[in-house]
């Protein structure tokens, strides 16, 4: 049973209510309790864009990233666009169409009151697809006092329109009894449609034995007095602040001038100034009222345990969470005998008459004063709180779903295990007809397998003697017949195009069959963006869905096979090619292209088993089609159109058999500069799909220009060596993906801060490698281009991704730092971690071309002892220093070849005139500026030490390497050489060229007493990408 809950009831403004919080914990406690064969996702509204990370960051105690679920709908905001009908409407067709897609058996909306202030859109209707609906109902409070919540004549039309809507509902669950008969009384809910499932507070309200010191700080921060007494909530007329001021102000002054009354919640500025006003006029001195703005779950914890009592003196309540909440807390509780309150706190001296100031003055000064009192309402409130568990409410819930369900289809549940295999007339191909023979008899054995063609006894007749449990359906019947199969499957070895497969598939999980081993062809036609076109121009599924790549406009396009292979690629989830070679499926699956699978003849029944499995995610295309066709306006609106066509397009994202992890090679794929970090990028990328494809489909994507990330497939094909055309094309994204920026992209990344905004709001997670903070830091090093680009990329980091994983705990402290003076808005913090990078080079996909000069190079290494410098030949490299010391080696008589592998980087002319003057004056200072990773490897196992003399780096590879091939290593006294090294190299803090060459004479004295081998364990690239995978898949 597919469940979704609709979470816009969370979303906007609500987030900081207890609304918002009752939505969010229930909908973690039913996911949690969900029993097999439930599948329950999270819906939001892209539309609605405040507080979805701090949404996610809650939900993801228990739904992964691909099981939140997200639509987008026209803004229709009364603050932006008045009271828009034709928005209003569109919003709701767009939503209806969207939910459809995703194909639930039950939607769940958590409150339907939203969408007069905001972009919520609360009437959902299932027009395009069979699901039951259910909702929360909380209270009718507007409806029991119109005279203070229903005066705006707008609001009150919109309020009853939502009131009638219960009435439509196959399910209503209540946040208690009171609120259950309130459903009945002013919503005219039918009472079998009504469950009770009530409320609960979450687990950070509770009892805390060792939480003393830290509320402490907690209220310190707040500054909060060390006696005090409480409310939490919101603060409109019913919650009768006023009473409470009232009350506390006549208390006894001995016992007054002891406490503080803290009111705790968000509050309107106005509101705020007429309360402080209020006080002041019955007597209370500012010092004793404080106002504390929204604070945390946590903070509130520690603000109901260190209180001396709670009191909630609302005139209505549907629950009253904040007092089950203190209650939870071990937190003395007072409230007003009313509806809702009475159900929930029951002891009948723990409540007071609401409209009654002095009654509740005295009860309030009892508990402050009288321990017998005190306890007993400590005492009331731990066994009503005992009462209470989410998860109690959510199997609740969910057995009330079940019902829901069992109901609507006659108490039974049918479980649909037919398929349907769409053929039209064969050429006279054997190969094809032996294909789909084979495929339906296997099909056959596990499925109840439906064989349609326009005349079966004619269009079959090839296919010969089929299964007795197999049916022949003719296409007429099969287009009048209105049951859903687990999934269908399209030939396309026919004589003829064949449209009339669309009128019926654009609805249904849909597997292609391709009959030719050479698929490169039909895999170029079908990576075209899709497009379908109505009333409204509407182009592609994906983030790149505005831009013109071609178009259908009309029913008589699809009459071409092209066309027709594009539109149908866009509704299947899969794709089957039929009697492919082993070598050749093999070849192909390398690549993991999207929605392939490639499999070898002969092995159809693993397919059909995984793919069942992963139960052919449902497209919904019929539903934005029938959307677009409901669609009505009441004048012309160019900019509603858009924004129709901007929400229908993102809102079929192709949901894929596995998540992707989208891996930026952007500056690799145009040109391999051999540079450290393109190293790390050949390594972890090799490994991550060669071993973990299993976890993820592995696609590298590439930044073009300011258009957007495009899947990497010609690059993708070169760096493993597969001969296959295969043209790179706009990415898809889908809720649970990861983009890993592995490449340094900071001259480009700006330019694509929308995007991966976007991609978050799919439910995408963004992640960026940081191999360090040189030109933030030690900006004089740098040209100011490269320092203007630095900075732009990691403020863009910080605003715009998920997590930052750095190459060493040094940087990412670094990070922290950094981050920490810079003014950043986001939701939720940044995620900062690191992971270490790998030494074997020869499994980083090294480049390994022959390299003019290397036997001559290598012959001089053997002449005398060598230390060996790795690295562009920049400023902070510290190359300067080096010559400087060498020099003075030389003039001592020291022989001794220094060797320097690296290419010329900025800012660097003198020191490269200086050095080819030296070059070609000493025979034993060798430059190479173009070697390749296999001569490295050569160098290192040639040289007798490697120095390190970089005055910045964010990690220290070249350490790694020297000691992975047993050579000392002299390095600068740096904090990340020291982390790297891990006490295994030699360090040195001369500043001067004398003085290092002091220090590199002590250290190759020291050469062959160095054990380096016992003394170092590498990390491998392999070993390196597992632990990246993991950090990044959390």
């Amino acid at each position: 049973m597919r469940i979704i809950l609709d979470l816009q009831g969370a979303q906007g403004e609500n987030y900081f209510r207890g609304i918002g919080r009752y939505a969010l914990s229930l909908a973690n406690a039913i996911r949690a309790n969900a029993p097999p064969g439930y599948e329950i996702l999270a819906g939001l509204n892209r539309s609605i864009s405040s507080n979805m990370d701090d949404i996610r960051q809650t939900l993801s105690a228990e739904f992964d990233h691909q099981d939140i679920v997200t639509w987008s709908t026209p803004a229709h905001d009364r603050s932006r666009f008045g009271n828009s009908a034709d928005r209003m409407s569109a919003a709701q067709v767009l939503q209806d169409a969207a939910i459809a897609g995703f194909h639930p058996d039950l939607v769940h909306q958590s409150s339907l009151m939203e969408g007069f202030h905001d972009n919520a859109v609360s009437h959902l209707r299932p027009r395009f697809g069979p699901f039951l609906r259910s909702a929360t109902f909380f209270d009718a409070i507007p409806a029991i006092y119109p005279e203070t919540y229903l005066t705006d004549a707008v609001f009150a039309e919109f309020y009853r329109s939502r009131m009638k809507i219960y009435q439509e509902l196959d399910l209503v669950l209540a946040i208690s009894r009171s609120a259950g008969q309130e459903a009945i009384d002013f919503a005219s809910v039918a009472p079998e449609r009504l469950v009770n499932i009530m409320a609960a507070s979450d687990s950070v309200f509770s009892r805390s034995a060792s939480a003393g010191q830290s509320d402490r700080s907690v209220l310190k921060q707040l500054g909060v007095p060390a006696r005090y007494v409480m409310y939490a909530g919101g603060y409109d007329r019913r919650k009768n602040i006023h009473t409470l001021i009232r009350a506390f102000a006549r208390m006894k002054k001995s016992v007054r001038s002891d406490w503080c009354l803290v009111l705790a919640g968000k509050i309107p500025p106005n509101i705020r100034d007429e309360l402080s006003r209020f006080a002041l006029s019955v007597g209370l001195a500012s010092s004793r009222v404080r106002f504390l703005e929204y604070v945390t779950d946590e903070q509130m914890a520690a603000l109901y345990r260190g209180c001396g009592l709670f009191v909630l003196p609302s005139h209505h309540e549907g629950f009253g969470l904040p007092a089950l909440e203190a209650m939870s807390c071990g937190t003395p509780v007072l409230a007003a005998d009313s509806p809702g309150l009475r159900e929930l706190v029951v002891e009948s001296e723990a409540m007071f008459d609401p409209d009654d100031h002095e009654a509740l003055s005295e009860k309030i000064e009892l508990a402050l004063t009288d321990a017998e009192f005190r306890k007993m309402l400590c005492d009331n409130g731990e066994t009503q709180a005992a009462r209470y568990s989410w998860e109690r409410s959510a199997k609740l819930a969910l057995d009330a779903f079940s019902a829901a369900r069992q109901h609507a289809m006659g108490g039974q549940v049918h479980k649909i295990r037919r398929v349907a295999i769409l053929m039209t007339a064969f050429e006279s191909d054997a190969s094809a007809t032996r294909n789909m023979r084979k495929l339906i008899s296997e099909l056959a054995a596990g499925f109840a397998v439906d064989v349609v063609a326009p005349d079966p006894d004619l269009s079959l007749i090839g296919l010969g003697e089929l299964p007795a449990s197999v049916r022949k359906v003719r296409l007429q019947d099969f287009e009048q017949d209105g049951e859903r199969y687990q999934w269908i499957a399209a030939s396309l070895a026919s004589t003829e195009p064949c449209a009339w497969i669309t009128r019926r598939l654009i609805d249904q999980p849909l597997v292609l069959i391709a009959h030719s081993g050479d698929v490169d062809d039909l895999y170029a036609a079908c990576e075209l963006p899709h497009c379908l076109s109505k009333n409204i121009r509407l182009q592609g599924l994906g983030w790149n869905s505005l831009t013109a790549f071609g178009e259908l406009t009309g029913d008589d396009a699809l009459e071409d096979w092209t066309a027709l292979m594009v539109v149908m690629s866009g509704l299947s989830p899969a794709i089957l090619p039929l009697g492919l070679t082993a070598e050749r499926a093999a070849k192909l699956s390398e690549l993991k292209l999207d929605r392939w699978e490639f499999v070898a003849d002969g092995s159809y029944v693993d397919w059909i088993n995984k793919t069942e499995a992963r139960c052919l995610p449902k497209i919904g295309l019929n539903a934005q089609a029938a959307a677009l066709e409901t669609l009505t306006f009441t004048a012309p609106d160019a900019r509603l159109q858009q924004d129709i066509a901007a929400s229908m397009s993102s809102n079929v994202p192709i949901r894929k058999a596995r998540r992707q992890l989208l891996v930026d090679v952007s500056h690799l794929a145009v040109i391999d500069a051999k540079s450290g970090i393109q190293r790390v990028v050949r390594a972890i990328l090799g490994y991550l799909m060669s071993d973990f494809g299993d976890q993820f489909d592995i696609r590298p994507v590439a930044a073009r220009g300011d258009r957007g990330y495009h899947y990497a497939n010609e690059f993708a094909a070169r760096f493993l060596g597969v001969d296959i055309n295969v043209e790179d094309r706009p990415v898809d994204v889908c809720p649970g993906d990861i983009f890993l920026g592995l490449d340094l992209t900071s001259d480009v990344a700006h330019l694509h801060e929308d995007w991966f905004n976007h991609i978050r709001k799919l439910g995408a997670k963004v992640v960026f490698v940081i191999y360090d903070l040189l030109p933030n830091l030690s900006p004089q090093y740098f040209p100011d281009t490269v320092v203007e680009a630095a900075d732009r990329w990691l403020r863009l980091v910080l605003r715009s991704a998920d997590q930052a994983v750095c190459i060493s705990r040094t940087v990412a402290a670094e990070l922290k730092d950094w981050s920490s003076h810079v003014e950043v808005t986001r939701d939720i913090p940044l995620q900062i971690d690191s992971w270490p990078l790998g030494a074997d080079i020869e499994a980083s996909k090294p480049s390994s071309e022959d390299m003019e000069g290397g036997e001559e190079i290598l012959a001089k290494l053997s002449q005398r002892p060598s230390v060996l410098m790795v690295g562009t030949i920049e400023p902070r490299k510290g190359h300067d220093q080096a010559l400087a010391a060498f020099t003075e080696l030389w003039k001592r008589g020291t022989d001794v070849n220094l060797v320097i592998i690296g290419k010329a980087g900025w800012n660097v002319d003198e020191l490269l005139a200086r050095l080819r003057t030296m070059a070609s004056n000493e025979p034993r200072l060798i430059w190479c500026d173009n070697a390749s990773d296999a001569f490295l490897q050569k160098v290192y196992a040639a040289s007798g030490g490697v120095l390190v003399a970089s005055r910045g780096e964010g990690f220290g590879l070249p350490i790694i390497e020297a000691r992975a091939h047993g050579k000392p290593v002299l390095a600068r006294d740096l904090p990340v050489f020291r982390e790297v090294a891990n006490d295994t190299a030699s360090f040195f803090s001369a500043i001067t060229g004398e003085k290092l060459a002091n220090a590199i004479l002590e250290w190759m004295v020291q050469w062959p007493t160095l054990n380096v081998e016992a003394s170092f364990e590498a990390t491998t690239w392999k070993a390196s990408a597992a632990a990246l995978l993991r950090k990044i898949n959390v």
